[in-house]
């Protein structure tokens, strides 16, 4: 999140003192630096929410005078679990990359057929995808990793 708002500032700040095609190099890098937090603000991994969801489920219940029932508890873990494993999973899928790879091209294309800007072309398709790369490589995968260890099975 933080990088995006910061190539999104960056480049803004800089598209509006330069010319040429190094402006329209960083309004398309402004522009299409809205896409990183877009999408992390569109869909969040599921995990970041989980903690408090799995608590205010357990508040709800009370044992011999405890908050929180052991049987309730192991089975919303195991759904979370599944379920945060499922969207990591899809956050990190071939397609997830696909997506990032194939936006950057695009954007690239552009540049270079519609603006005849092909070194901006080439650093929108490297800069762009590495950053696009860097965003999918870092979320979270802690479920994912949880799920292989067989802990979805062994509560």
């Amino acid at each position: 999140m933080a990088a995006g708002v910061g190539l999104i500032g960056g480049q803004a700040a800089l598209a509006s003192v330069s010319s040429g095609d190094f402006r329209l190099e960083m309004t398309t890098g402004a522009l299409t630096s809205i896409a990183i937090p877009t999408i992390l603000l569109v869909h969040a991994p599921e995990i970041l929410a989980d903690g408090p969801r799995l608590e205010a489920r357990l508040a709800l219940t009370e044992v011999l005078g405890r908050p929180g029932d052991p049987c309730i508890s192991v089975l919303r873990a195991r759904e979370l679990l599944a379920r945060d494993a499922a969207d990591e999973r899809l956050a990190k899928s071939w397609a997830a990359h696909t997506l990032a790879i194939g936006f950057n091209v695009a954007v690239g294309l552009v540049l270079g057929l519609g603006f005849h800007d092909w070194p901006g072309a080439a650093k929108q398709l490297v800069g762009g995808s590495l950053v696009g790369e860097a965003q999918i490589w870092t979320l979270p995968g802690v479920s994912l990793r949880a799920e292989g260890m067989g802990i979805g099975g062994t509560f």
